[in-house]
Order: structure tokens, then sequence, then C-alpha cells
């Protein structure tokens, strides 16, 4: 399945190809974002190398900044 690389929208939520839903709280530009995952842990973190497949999930090359929002 192909993928391009993208810059995410803020206040969007993606899944990604494992199923897991994140929301861009803010988007940084060069395909990189800062995203929190949609569950009650609210890990946050940057993705850098942000993709899209033709179905619309995404993946990332890396994360860096995690932490667990309280």
């Amino acid at each position: 399945m192909d993928r391009h690389y993208f810059n995410p929208t803020p206040d969007t939520i993606y899944t990604n190809k494992g199923g897991s839903s994140y929301i861009c709280l803010e988007a940084e530009g060069h395909f990189r974002a800062k995203f929190q995952r949609v569950s009650k842990y609210k890990w946050t973190f940057v993705a850098h190398g942000c993709q899209m497949y033709e179905d619309g999930t995404i993946e990332w090359d890396s994360s860096t900044s995690g932490y667990f929002e309280e």
C-alpha cells in the first residue's frame, strides 16, 4: 500500500496502522506534529516523518518528547 509524507491538521483525529486514534494538537511543519492518544492515558508526543497511507491511516518515522498528560 502506497504512503506519502504529509503535514497533519490540528484538531483532527487520525488512526494509526495499529488501530489507535490520535488527535493532532499542534502542526509543526516539515511532516512533524504534536499528537495525543485518544484514550484515558493521554500519551502525548511529537511525531517526526508523518506518513499517510491510501486508506487514511497514518504512521511516523520516530517520536520524541513523550509524556502522559495529567
